[in-house]
């Protein structure tokens, strides 16, 4: 695919065209470009508001529980986006691993900067992006739980 039709395809994306996504056969420029969605994005798919609660979740003893209470109150305009890439994620990338390797924890690194920010910029950055990468692993992790099972969605 060249630079323009990838940029082509981002533009699609922008516009939440994700159905032009099944016209892409290779996986991997389908997460690159649905990666530079998500950075691009003004305010990221998790809200800062959200993002400020999954990084303080001190004393949270069911960190799973907390985090599918909190997407399940995502707007839908950020929650449907963000279910269809953790699926995506869960049926295109990770049974590839084997030969890709990328796993959910390498998943998690690459695409964690791009749904959780803070509002701020903080020295605080470098110990968020690691839970922030923590909680994407978990809902990796826990896809079906988080969103339900293909018949309850």
């Amino acid at each position: 695919m060249s630079i323009d039709e990838e940029n082509e395809t981002l533009e699609e994306l922008m516009r939440y065209n994700f159905d032009y996504l099944k016209k892409i056969t290779n996986p991997h420029l389908i997460a690159n470009l649905i990666k530079r969605f998500f950075a691009k994005l003004k305010t990221p798919i998790f809200p800062y508001n959200v993002f400020d609660k999954l990084m303080h979740d001190q004393g949270i003893s069911d960190k799973l529980q907390h985090v599918k209470c909190l997407i399940s109150d995502l707007p839908s305009k950020n929650y449907f986006p963000l279910m269809f890439l953790f699926e995506f994620l869960n049926e295109k990338i990770l049974p590839y691993e084997k030969w890709t390797k990328m796993t959910a924890n390498n998943l998690a690194i690459c695409f964690a900067p791009c749904l959780l920010k803070s509002e701020k910029p903080s020295e605080l950055d470098l110990i968020y992006a690691t839970k922030s990468s923590l909680v994407v692993k978990l809902i990796l992790d826990n896809f079906e739980l988080i969103f339900g099972n293909k018949q309850h969605r």
